[in-house]
């Protein structure tokens, strides 16, 4: 439905759908354009009056945006690593079909699915390419199992069941991918319970819910579901053991202490699992949560350790103490840099050097003001910022004092070129910040706190330009990528970013100012040999080589210490 309709709804006065208002609509189906959010099937109740509505829906509330996971222009793997199951669903997913690499009990994965298509077959705009079961074909092969992965199967009880059937035929053991949970066409459950036995259906966990497991024929039989998120943590937890166990593989984590980074919010009814990207700050591991959810592979990819927050548990305040899993060796967690604050391509480019120095360089985007906050309280080693002070036109440095962030420095890593982001051949005709004022341009804005949000707000202040004048002024995203994305896919005709970010996404470009992008340092870690090798890497031509390359980028003063204090 349109979520404008739903404005005004509550329990007092709700409000009431016509049938031209809204269309139901199956998890995993497309939005018609003419609609932007969608109303959980336990929010509604039927009525004489319409569909009644009690509470009000925010636009693209229940809806997974294209780009939610992974972006054009994205860093998706450091060269010289594992090429891990995750990252080749990814690289799937972004139509990545060949990478250079470095020279091996029976299971039949069954996906299944109206929306999806086999790998790199033509696919309408609709459909999406089948991935998971890449997942978890490879990591049944490296435990040892042989696998096959069988032809999509559409959402029709008597194909899953034939398919199933003849898996089980064939087969020691079957994992069917989606159709878990209790829509219209979800038919695991029912076709186990009519051909075999039914024992799990839906477990406690958050991403994870939809868990089925039955058996036919004496042969297990696990139905996992179709966001690749949940799809992981269920395979993980539930999959993964019985193959470990039945080989004879320890694959037992250690565990160590760490200090969330950010509070972590939960509902007491489930299990939540969280992926951290965690680092020796100082003296204490502090752990960064990741961007969590049923549909994001991306996480799996960067974290180097999870927390499970158990059932009844409302939540873990920040700086509180909590046992990580940790998937990597300690000292490869030591070595790890954990860098917040502002993202920036270049901040990609430095992640890409520092892994041939084998240090791992965990990133996590909160905008500017945010990043100097996490500095100031030992949540990360480095920071990413480019704050101009409305008084001073200074950058990073007067906001320092006024937060008496101390114990740092400031590193300056390039000036770069930020304007407004439109189409290719600019359809609006869109000169400067003055046209935002025409009714007809919808534009895409940045979160609070962050650089670009504060720079875009100084510019229309200068053109007495209210925000209430603008459309889409409201409308957040995190990263300069997100609004190119937003762009390049019609929702927005404009929005302010970077450069090198226009490029990338083949929009056009309208200068509007030049800004420092400096990195902000714990003093702590300058003392660390590999505060060195990083600055060492700012300064050699291959990252400058880069750059230019990437484009809106002025590296004249790139190294030069700015401040200390």
């Amino acid at each position: 439905t349109c979520s404008l309709l739903t404005k005004n709804a509550s329990e007092v006065n709700p409000v009431y759908l016509q049938k031209e208002d809204f269309i139901y609509i199956n998890t995993g189906n497309p939005v018609p354009d003419r609609f932007d959010c969608v109303v959980k099937i336990e929010d509604v109740w039927e009525s004489e009056k319409g569909l009644e509505i009690r509470k009000p829906v925010r636009p693209f509330e229940n809806i997974r945006l294209v780009g939610e996971d992974l972006l054009e222009g994205d860093l998706i793997i450091e060269q010289r690593r594992l090429i891990t199951p995750e990252a080749v669903s990814l690289f799937i997913s972004a139509d990545v079909r060949e990478i250079e690499v470095l020279k091996r009990i029976k299971i039949a994965i069954i996906p299944t699915g109206n929306e999806i298509v086999e790998p790199f077959n033509p696919k309408k705009e609709t459909e999406i390419y089948e991935s998971n079961s890449f997942i978890y074909k490879g990591h049944l092969e490296k435990i040892g199992a042989v696998t096959k992965i069988l032809s999509p199967v559409p959402d029709e009880e008597e194909k899953i069941s034939t398919a199933l059937m003849e898996a089980v035929e064939n087969s020691d053991m079957v994992i069917i991918s989606a159709g878990t949970s209790a829509g219209e066409y979800d038919y695991t459950a029912k076709i186990l319970e009519s051909r075999g036995k039914l024992l799990i259906h839906g477990v406690d966990l958050r991403p994870g819910k939809p868990f089925v497991f039955g058996v036919i024929n004496n042969k297990p039989i696990f139905g996992l579901p179709g966001y690749p998120g949940a799809a992981i943590n269920d395979f993980k937890l539930f999959v993964s053991p019985v193959l470990e166990k039945l080989y004879g593989i320890n694959l037992e984590r250690s565990k160590i202490k760490v200090k969330l980074a950010r509070k972590l919010p939960s509902s007491v009814g489930e299990d939540h699992l969280i992926s951290l990207s965690i680092g020796k700050v100082g003296k204490e591991y502090k752990a960064i949560p990741l961007k969590s959810g049923s549909g994001i592979v991306s996480s799996f990819l960067k974290r180097n350790g999870f927390i499970n927050i158990k059932k009844g548990i409302e939540g873990i305040e920040e700086d509180e103490e909590v046992m990580a899993v940790t998937e990597y060796p300690l000292d490869t967690i030591e070595k790890t840099i954990l860098f917040t604050g502002s993202h920036d391509l270049l901040v990609d480019v430095l992640k890409i050097l520092l892994w041939d120095e084998e240090i791992p360089f965990c990133i996590s985007s909160i905008g500017s003001l945010g990043g100097m906050v996490a500095i100031k309280k030992g949540n990360a080693h480095l920071a990413g910022s480019h704050l101009i002070d409305p008084e001073s036109g200074e950058y990073n440095i007067p906001y320092i004092k006024k937060l008496d962030v101390k114990d740092i420095l400031v590193l300056h890593l390039a000036k770069r070129e930020q304007g407004l982001m439109v189409p290719k051949g600019n359809p609006r005709n869109i000169r400067d910040i003055k046209d935002l004022r025409r009714k007809e341009i919808r534009f895409i804005n940045r979160q609070k706190g962050s650089g670009t949000r504060m720079l875009f707000d100084l510019l229309i202040e200068k053109e007495s330009l209210s925000p209430e004048e603008i459309q889409g002024y409201e409308r957040e995203v995190i990263t300069h990528t997100e609004v190119g994305l937003q762009i390049k896919n019609g929702h927005a005709d404009c929005g302010l970013g970077i450069y090198s970010v226009a490029k990338i996404f083949n929009l056009d470009f309208i200068p509007l100012a030049h800004e420092e992008y400096d990195l902000i340092v714990r003093k702590d870690f300058v003392q660390d040999k590999r505060f060195d090798v990083l600055v060492k890497k700012i300064q050699n031509d291959e990252f400058k080589t880069r750059a230019l390359e990437l484009g809106g980028y002025d590296l004249s003063e790139t190294g030069i210490i700015k401040y200390e204090g």
